[in-house]
């Protein structure tokens, strides 16, 4: 194959060989129909009696004999090399085997990784979350209102807020209208202002 290098105990080799052996055995094999129908208008004269013809038919017989005991060479040959191309292509679907699963090893290490970062994250939400709600609960017993805290405490502007994280289709949320999805930060700061800013000063 031109521009590329053939490993001679490859499968393309062998293939290239086979090919090669049949091409040859054939060429034989259309020598020795050739020789056989030369020889057939010598077989009457020559079992008559005609020594000339009987000397050439020995002649084209033995050439066909010849050519017989080639195309039986090269069968076996063929015989042999097509065993070397089965072989051959065994060997390189295990060696391709081995490498898509070393790839696979490889990848499913980085997906263990991805999954140890996502338990990571998840409890580190699960941290944040807790101090949250320990925040609100705070703020509650020093005079929010009611009304602050149900609001804050709304599972629903929660799961918002994972929506806006970007969370969507990885973990199981409910589905929430576009006006909760915000995050949790301005949500806090918009039902908070009033406790947050300084009270303007009377005029």
């Amino acid at each position: 194959m031109e521009g590329r290098h053939m490993a001679e105990d490859g499968s393309e080799y062998w293939q290239s060989v086979i090919e090669k052996l049949e091409g040859d055995r054939a060429t034989v094999a259309v020598r020795e129909a050739a020789a056989a129908e030369e020889a057939r208008p010598l077989a009457l004269p020559a079992a008559t009696g005609d020594a000339k013809a009987a000397k050439r038919l020995a002649e084209i017989n033995a050439r066909r004999d010849a050519l017989v005991r080639e195309a039986e060479t090269f069968s076996v040959a063929l015989t042999t090399a097509r065993e070397q191309h089965a072989a051959a292509v065994a060997k390189e679907r295990a060696a391709q085997d081995a490498e898509r699963r070393a790839v696979l090893a490889e990848e499913a290490k980085s997906l263990i990784q991805r999954a140890q970062e996502f338990d990571a994250a998840a409890r580190a939400l699960a941290v944040a979350a807790a101090g949250y709600d320990q925040e609100l609960t705070s703020l509650s017993r020093r005079g929010l209102t009611s009304t602050q805290y149900n609001r804050l405490r709304n599972r629903t502007m929660t799961a918002g807020a994972l929506h806006i994280a970007g969370l969507t289709g990885h973990v199981p949320l409910p589905a929430v209208s576009p006006g909760h999805r915000k995050t949790l930060e301005a949500w806090a700061k918009q039902m908070l202002g009033a406790v947050t800013e300084p009270p303007a000063e009377a005029a």
